[in-house]
Parts: structure tokens; sequence; C-alpha cells
């Protein structure tokens, strides 16, 4: 056991890669549990593939009854279809510390990208610093042996804290693809959900609002679809309904929570 030589999980991060003396540093959290065969799958893609200088592994959800659980885990499905697909369109936006691999190298070229006046974020930020690089090579590595699972939050105060704590890194995004592709979803879910509103006004409205998201739910379709496949949960699809029309009200209940939550920070 090595001790944190500053504070917080960035800085537990750098003392410990400081003293690796690998080449290869694989990350996951204390609540994520691995296969037999996660390290050797991981160390061998690195090698067959001409040692890359990071590998975005796939991460998933445990499995648990009940509709707040079901819409957790298709909602972190979809978060892992939008990592590797934006990954393999050759523009990644995102990335999962919980299964995450990087070169020492990697790592130490890209220390003064990684913001660590803020506690998260040391995986998004150490892949956008990366990507920036001219000769960064970024790969997705699609193997059941290379999954880590980790757990749900219980309940949905903790939910929103997790929610919280992902949106309060997003202001120090430079990355363009991020912001677009962020600025795209917020529009998107605030035009549905005043397009529900408005429907008690008036009530054509409703018709708009069940024509768009018809529109939006057929792509959100065949990507959940295939990845709920490749993971093993395609069961999870016959609840993509439901989910799609709760998602922009969870949406806007998240943001509105940061909001409150952080301006109670700010007074205190």
């Amino acid at each position: 056991l090595i001790n944190n030589a500053g504070k917080g999980k960035k800085e537990a991060l750098k003392t410990g890669i400081s003293l690796a003396r690998g080449e290869l540093i694989l990350c996951t959290d204390a609540d994520c549990s691995a296969g037999r065969s996660w390290i050797r799958t991981i160390a061998t893609f690195y090698i067959k593939n001409n040692k890359p200088d990071m590998i975005i592994c796939p991460v998933r959800l445990e499995s648990l009854p009940g509709f707040f659980h079901l819409f957790q885990e298709l909602e972190f499905l979809s978060l892992q279809a939008v990592t590797a697909g934006t990954l393999l369109l050759g523009r990644p936006i995102i990335c999962n510390g919980a299964n995450l691999a990087f070169t020492k190298g990697t790592y130490s070229r890209n220390l003064a990208n990684l913001h660590f006046d803020i506690p998260t974020g040391d995986d998004v930020f150490l892949l956008h610093s990366l990507k920036n690089e001219r000769n960064g090579r970024i790969m997705w590595l699609e193997s059941p042996e290379a999954i880590v699972t980790t757990r749900q939050m219980e309940d949905v105060k903790s939910f929103l804290r997790q929610r919280r704590r992902w949106i309060s890194k997003s202001g120090h995004y430079h990355d363009r693809d991020s912001i677009v592709i962020g600025i795209v979803t917020f529009v998107t879910i605030l035009s549905l959900t005043a397009f529900f509103v408005a429907g008690f006004f008036i009530p054509a409205f409703f018709l708009i609002f069940l024509a768009a998201t018809a529109i939006k739910s057929i792509p959100d379709y065949l990507l959940l679809r295939n990845t709920t496949m490749r993971y093993g949960r395609k069961e999870l699809i016959r609840w993509f309904i439901p989910c799609q029309l709760a998602y922009p009200f969870y949406v806007i209940a998240v943001i509105i929570y940061f909001i409150v939550a952080s301006v109670k920070t700010f007074t205190r």
C-alpha cells in the first residue's frame, strides 16, 4: 500500500503512476469487479496492436430489479455506445476511468492538462489532452474478457449526486466534439420538454412532442439494441420506450439539481 502524496483520487493516481515500474497502466475503481483474464486480455491487446497510447475498455452496471435500476443500466449502456461509437469514428469524447489503460509516458506527457484544481475528470481530461496530440493513438477494446462490472447507485439522491459530479467537470472541457454534442443534446432535450409543457396550454404541442420523440427514438433504439446485445442484456430493450419518454424530464431534473446544489455551495 502506498500513501497518497496529495489529496483525492487524482493525486492518488499521480502518486501511484509515478512509482509504477511498468509501461502500461491499468485503472479501475474500488467498487468494480473484473474477470480472471482482465489483465491478460488488455496486455495482449496492447502488444498485438503496436502499443497504443490509450485503450478504452468496456464497463457495465450490475443488474438489479426495479425501473429505477433498469433505467440506470440502460442509460449507462447508452454512454458505452457513445464511447465506442465516437472512438471508432476517430472523434472520441468520453471514457470511463473504471476500465482504462494507458502508457506511463502518455500520462506524464499530459499531466499538465488534467485539471488538478477540480476533483473529477481524471479519465476524460487525459483523453481530450491525448486526442490533441498529432500521433496519439487511442483504441477501443471490444471483448467480454475486458469488461468490468460496477455498482449502481442505490437511491435517487446518490444517483443525482453522481450526475452532479459528472456535470461539474464539463465546464472545463475544451474539446470541440464534446462541446458540440453537449449543446445539441441539451437543445434537443430542452425542446422536447418545452413541447410537452406547451401541450397543456395548446394540445397540438402534444402531437409535436410525440412526433419529435419518435424521430429521436429511431437512431437511439438501433444503437441501444446493438449495445444491449453486445453486453448480453438484450432483454433491457423492452424498457426502451418508457425510459425514452422519461429521459428528457430526468435530464432537466439533473440540471435543476446541479444548479440548486451549486448555488447552496456558493452561498455557504
